[in-house]
């Protein structure tokens, strides 16, 4: 699943950006004017605990953001 927004404020503003508390930072690198984060559920390396298959990832573009979700 795909989820644009036309401004970082907007997603900021979304239903997605409190989501990220359960989640972690796992990789972030700049290609070109992208800034770009991977983000893993918080507690997918954890001991005993259920695995967590959820990513997601954030691409910060000059005029726009968008999200990628594997939950779809």
């Amino acid at each position: 699943m795909v989820e644009r927004f036309p401004t970082v404020d907007a997603f900021r503003a979304s239903q997605i950006y409190p989501q990220l508390k359960m989640f972690t930072l796992k990789n972030s690198w700049k290609s070109g004017q992208t800034k770009v984060e991977s983000w893993v559920c918080k507690y997918a390396r954890k001991a005993q605990y259920k695995k967590c298959q959820r990513m997601l990832k954030l691409e910060y573009h000059l005029s726009r953001m968008e999200v990628f979700d594997n939950n779809s």
